[in-house]
């Protein structure tokens, strides 16, 4: 199988999401509005999706709002949140390939740029994330780190 064939393969076999993510459930809008979403690199019809207004908005404003109240993320402590941003990085990275296909599509970008973006830069933005603000709660005064690729810390705490 070439490589062509191997992301024509995933793109024919995806399953793209037309509903809204509110409240912990995918969801309709509202007022059942959609629209047709379409490839920009070749005018296909990739799915019809819900067409959120501000009444979407604000039912998923307070759904956030509840859930940071709760504490469930907001108060827990620093290593779950680290455990669960990297458990999160790793889990991009594991499904880059179809979700590299998925922007593809969606976006009109080539899937190499998706792939680059996926499968590299988002992860490590959160891997990069978790490892800055760990040297923050550090006790010391400088802190030089370099876990990153291609960026490189200086946080000096007063």
């Amino acid at each position: 199988m070439t490589t062509t064939q191997y992301y024509q393969s995933i793109a024919s076999n995806l399953q793209l999401p037309s509903k809204a993510f509110i409240n912990g459930k995918f969801v309709d809008a509202i007022d059942g509005n959609q629209f047709e979403n379409k490839n920009p690199a070749t005018g296909e019809l990739l799915n019809s999706v819900c067409q959120c207004n501000h009444k979407d908005v604000d039912l998923a404003v307070q759904a956030a709002r509840r859930s940071f109240e709760s504490g469930v993320w907001s108060k827990c402590a620093p290593e779950e949140r680290k455990t669960v941003l990297l458990k999160f990085a790793e889990l991009i990275r594991a499904k880059s390939d179809e979700m590299s296909v998925m922007e593809s599509l969606d976006s009109g970008k080539t899937i190499a740029d998706c792939l680059n973006e996926v499968g590299g830069e988002v992860p490590n933005f959160f891997q990069c994330l978790v490892r800055w603000v760990f040297l923050q709660l550090s006790r010391e005064k400088l802190c030089i780190y370099t876990s990153c690729k291609r960026a490189i810390f200086i946080i000096i705490h007063s």
